[in-house]
């Protein structure tokens, strides 16, 4: 009887162990899910943000991921190239087109000038040969239309005191001091009104020519037109009239 009720003990007992053993792996079971589908649904935080569930790790390694490196962000030296090449052979090309223009507005200019020269002008040749003393009265027949004009015009203007007599100071004195001065003989300098008129004997060839070069690199020099005729000095071989007006 005792061996029975024994028997029955541990059967109980079996029984009571399998039962609560099964009602454990159950409930680990359903917290496992549980906590499974709390992490799918809760949202990613910064606090949480860096990390990675196994989940994030299967979809995120199977994303196609583009890497933009700094390397591929520069220009290749080759398109660099390029560009430094068009950008010089625009530049050639502007630098032509400008040295073009400023080529025709001074071939404008001329012709301009030419024309405005050839205008018929109402001072006749002994007008022009009174304003001036032998042996230059014979040079001043070669001027003719505006330039007739203009040299006329500037003899019946007042003196001038300002701008005048600077620059007579200015001529006359480089020109006397120039080291080819031996070379001329300055007769005359008469300035006023931006315009100046020179009477120059010239005894060496290329002797006056010296001294203009050095005149036109003159901070004072500012003169944009030079209008020059020269002849022959009487009974003399070598020497030369030379009259010369300038315009600024």
């Amino acid at each position: 009887m005792s061996q029975i009720k024994l028997l029955a003990t541990l059967f109980v007992g079996i029984f009571i162990g399998y039962v609560l053993a099964s009602i454990t792996t159950i409930d680990q079971h359903e917290d496992s899910n549980i906590t499974l589908v709390e992490k799918k649904l809760t949202p990613k935080t910064p606090a949480n943000l860096g990390q990675k569930t196994p989940e994030d790790i299967d979809v995120m390694d199977t994303q196609p991921t583009e890497i933009i490196t700094e390397e591929s962000q520069q220009t290749s030296p080759e398109i660099m190239l390029a560009k430094n090449s068009t950008y010089q052979e625009l530049e050639k090309k502007y630098q032509q087109l400008n040295k073009d223009q400023q080529a025709s507005e001074n071939k404008i200019a001329s012709l301009k000038r030419i024309l405005t020269e050839m205008d018929e002008s109402e001072i006749s040749t002994t007008q022009m040969e009174d304003l001036v003393e032998a042996p230059f009265k014979d040079l001043m027949a070669n001027f003719t239309g505006a330039n007739k004009d203009e040299i006329y015009n500037f003899h019946q203007t007042e003196e001038d005191l300002d701008w005048g007599y600077n620059m007579q100071n200015y001529l006359s004195d480089f020109i006397l001091t120039h080291y080819n001065a031996d070379e001329i003989n300055l007769v005359s300098v008469l300035c006023k009104q931006q315009k100046c008129e020179l009477l120059i004997i010239q005894h060496t060839d290329g002797g006056w020519d010296k001294i203009t070069q050095d005149l036109r690199q003159q901070p004072w020099w500012k003169f944009s037109s030079t209008n020059s005729s020269s002849g022959n000095y009487p009974n003399s071989e070598n020497s030369i009239a030379i009259y010369t007006f300038l315009s600024v």
